[in-house]
């Protein structure tokens, strides 16, 4: 709870600020708990708690669409073969051009 009071920048209350961590399952006692104590997943999601209190242009993408992700294959596989040209030397006969 120290830490997203410490956060809170836009006179947001105590109450406030117990809603937005319950919003993110902190409930009761745990909101008292030290950062050191949390889980993996709870620190994550206090990172998010402290996003929503600090103003951020941040775009979250929680589930990839397969065209984003098959993008993402073809431009990985696209910087491959350009450093692997220039590295090892190799002239290849072709270029990967975007579908």
């Amino acid at each position: 709870m120290e830490t997203i009071e410490e956060a809170a920048t836009n006179g947001e209350s105590h109450n406030d600020l117990r809603k937005l961590l319950a919003q993110f399952s902190f409930r009761g006692d745990s909101v008292k708990k030290v950062i050191s104590q949390l889980s993996g997943g709870e620190k994550a999601r206090i990172v998010l708690c402290l996003f929503m209190l600090r103003p951020a242009n941040l775009l979250v993408l929680d589930e990839v669409s397969v065209f984003f992700f098959l993008l993402c294959i073809y431009i990985y596989v696209c910087v491959c073969v350009r450093v692997c040209m220039c590295v090892f030397g190799v002239r290849a006969s072709y270029i990967v051009t975007a579908p």
